[in-house]
């Protein structure tokens, strides 16, 4: 309808549809029928009563805040029955609302339901996803709390006071995301020397004794690790934890590069390949991040005579990961490509105790740094990381027995 036909009653049947930007007289909708206002972004009028028995009014909208261009149906009269509502987003990154998008507009006695058709259910209403942000949908205004109109809100709490604040209702991605970069971090911290080495390279601090002296082993080697990470961090944007599971296999080659007659100057390659799985939980929703890195690295450990040593490392690795949420049952990004780096400086003194036992203070400093590729996510949301940096520093004392079998 592109005119008006105001004083003519409708009544969509199921498989029948009503739209334009005209008027109408009272309208019946049944169930599989549709309403849908405007051509495109558009306005349609009911110059009379509307009647729900089913169906739905499908509204087309850019949605963002307050402003955001959208469809809107127009109710001169009375409201009753029940009817569902879809909105089609045409856009829009979405936005933190005040009084809300308003979709619906009646002007009598507005005893009629509407009921969105969402995304997802969040705390038992259903919700529609623009970007980073969700939208549940409102009988009556903030600043006009009884007119009767529907409106569109990304409100946590329904405000009750038009000039207080508001807590924004953000996506079921959003907690993946902000737990993203700090999954990549897990995978990007650098070990000790004595994770690393053991006691392939170091003679003799602890064994006065020649004899007892654990000797070096193969300079080609390889070890497996895994772990089990939680995070639960004390300020976050949408309270998010997560728990991580972590498997990594890392492999090397070490060689002498210097003998001096006060040490060893020792210096390797190193590989790496894991994976990852970590499991996010927020009230915004739940979701996982699959992630698989691969790179290689370099050391380089001066072993002092008298027990002192100095161990640098540099590791770089590539991430391919893929994020889902489980409460929109979607996969956000597949094959998502990241790229991160660590340097790492270690030094401690080794002193020899009576038999084969000694104790080392140490201390160490890791820099790691991650990022990863931008991305526009099925909602529209763009994903880009500014960078994520970790320095940990470490203090320890390390106890050991060293022993060989003869």
């Amino acid at each position: 309808v592109n005119g008006s036909l105001a004083n003519s009653a409708a009544t969509i049947l199921g498989g029948g549809a009503l739209g334009g930007n005209g008027t109408v007289g009272s309208t019946t909708l049944q169930a599989g029928g549709v309403i849908a206002p405007g051509n495109s972004i558009g306005l349609l009028t009911l110059q009379g009563n509307f009647v729900g028995a089913g169906g739905a009014v499908e509204i087309e909208a850019i949605l963002d805040g307050d402003a955001s261009s959208t469809d809107k149906l127009v109710i001169a009269g009375n409201t009753s029955g029940t009817a569902n509502v879809k909105v089609i987003g045409l856009g829009g990154g979405g936005a933190q609302t005040v009084d809300g998008i308003k979709i619906i507009d009646v002007g009598g006695t507005s005893a009629g339901t509407f009921n969105l058709l969402g995304d997802y259910v969040f705390q038992g209403d259903q919700a529609v996803v623009a970007g980073a942000y969700a939208y549940r949908m409102y009988q009556n205004g903030i600043s006009t709390p009884a007119d009767g109109d529907w409106y569109l809100r990304s409100a946590l709490i329904n405000p009750v006071d038009p000039g207080g604040p508001s807590s924004p209702l953000y996506a079921p991605s959003v907690p993946v995301y902000e737990a993203y970069a700090g999954v990549l971090q897990s995978f990007n911290q650098l070990g000790t020397l004595q994770q690393r080495a053991g006691n392939r390279s170091w003679t003799g601090a602890a064994q006065p004794d020649a004899d007892d002296r654990v000797e070096g082993g193969s300079p080609i080697w390889g070890r497996i690790e895994a772990a089990h990470k939680k995070l639960d961090p004390g300020t976050s944007t949408t309270g998010t934890d997560y728990d991580a599971d972590l498997w990594r296999l890392q492999a090397g080659l070490d060689g002498q590069l210097a003998q001096m007659a006060s040490g060893v100057l020792t210096g390797g390659v190193t590989v790496h390949y894991g994976t990852g799985k970590s499991d996010i939980s927020s009230a915004f929703g739940l979701g996982s991040i699959d992630s698989t890195g691969y790179g290689f690295g370099g050391t380089l450990t001066w072993y002092g005579n008298s027990g002192f040593y100095v161990d640098a490392q540099a590791e770089l690795t590539w991430f391919d990961s893929d994020l889902s949420s489980a409460t929109l049952g979607n996969r956000l990004v597949k094959g998502n490509n990241g790229f991160g780096y660590g340097l790492g400086i270690e030094a401690g003194q080794k002193i020899g105790l009576q038999g084969n036992w000694s104790l080392t203070p140490q201390a160490q400093l890791s820099y790691s740094s991650v990022d990863f590729d931008s991305f526009t996510d099925p909602y529209g949301a763009v994903v880009a990381n500014g960078g994520s940096d970790s320095l940990i520093g470490r203090l320890g004392l390390s106890a050991d027995y060293e022993s060989r079998w003869k």
